[in-house]
């Protein structure tokens, strides 16, 4: 079982490790969730494994505020909807009394 240390913050890292981070950060930026296999790939050319799990909570928190909008635009079609799935419940209801 793995468990996760403690996210260093950028002040508490290396220069080198500075440029390693950004350079994978870098290359991910167009990361979607379903890609999980390509970030372990660049992942690979790092030999520490707590800057691993550094750079994945990292790209984790990246993709945070698109998944948010993403929920946000998903709810509000929903509740968007909800006046057509009301018509529709009406209409069914009038034509089975019929």
């Amino acid at each position: 079982m793995l468990v996760a240390p403690r996210t260093k913050n950028r002040h508490e890292l290396s220069s080198q490790f500075l440029l390693d981070v950004s350079e994978v950060i870098i290359e991910n930026t167009e990361i979607q969730d379903n890609e999980l296999s390509e970030v372990l790939k660049n992942i690979e050319n790092i030999n520490d494994k707590s800057s691993q799990l550094t750079i994945l909570n990292e790209q984790r928190v990246d993709r945070l505020p698109r998944r948010r909008r993403l929920r946000y635009i998903l709810t509000k079609v929903s509740i968007g909807n909800i006046g057509n799935i009301k018509q529709d419940l009406s209409l069914r209801e009038n034509t089975a009394e019929d």
